[in-house]
């Protein structure tokens, strides 16, 4: 798949109500994702003390979103990249949460955590051939010397091209083009744009995945009224 779509969701209702239009209609949604076999959602998750040191508001929890995953999903295909934008404090819960977790052996998860939290999440991906660990970056926090010196503990890259929390963002043309840059300048490596992307973008970078909030899922429920 080319793209991701994104599901921040602050409320059960507003995440249930995406869940039930996506398990009725996954032609639809592999169409939109250009993909023909998995189907991935980008898990983009605004941890407490990460929201409150930002001054906004906390996203829906891990263990709620995961439970209506399995709810909706539990013999589907599917790339869960999952996004944890978190202090020290947050992470070490998360990283503890998710050592009692039960890994869907049909699902691919790939956990984006700080560089310098990568070697703490690294005991799932030891457990788990399905779960691998990557790495995130804020906006202007990412330059070819922080990928390079990143590489012996990830292959997979979280680029924000927006500041991370921060809602009502537009992405700008400087952004992209720092994001072709980089792809190009390290074509073995993986990389996923977050941060205010459309469906329309240029995608033909064989190394790039983008996520898309607002442009997939109002694409996606024109076309389901269109039929």
């Amino acid at each position: 798949m080319k793209l991701i779509p994104s599901l921040l969701e602050y409320s059960q209702e507003q995440l249930i109500h995406k869940l039930d239009l996506v398990s009725k209609n996954l032609g639809l949604v592999k169409k939109l994702e250009q993909t023909q076999d998995l189907i991935g959602f980008h898990l983009d998750f605004v941890l407490p003390q990460f929201a409150k040191d930002r001054k906004v508001m906390a996203s829906l929890g891990l263990k709620t979103v995961l439970d209506l995953l399995q709810k909706y999903f539990p013999n589907s295909k599917l790339h869960l990249s999952m996004h944890f934008m978190g202090t020290i404090e947050d992470l070490y819960e998360i990283n503890d949460f998710l050592k009692d977790q039960t890994f869907n052996p049909e699902w691919l998860y790939t956990l984006y955590v700080p560089a310098n939290f990568t070697s703490t999440f690294a005991y799932h991906s030891k457990l788990f051939s399905n779960v691998s660990v990557g790495i995130w970056f804020d906006k202007l926090q990412w330059d070819d010397q922080k990928i390079s010196s990143n590489l012996e503990n990830a292959t997979n890259f979280l680029l924000m091209t927006v500041v991370a929390g921060k809602s009502g963002q537009k992405l700008e043309e400087a952004e992209i083009t720092k994001v072709q840059a980089i792809c190009k300048n390290f074509p073995e490596t993986h990389f996923l744009a977050d941060g205010g992307w459309s469906l329309d973008s240029d995608l033909s970078l064989d190394n790039l995945q983008i996520v898309s909030y607002t442009s997939f899922w109002q694409t996606f429920e024109q076309n389901l009224k269109l039929g």
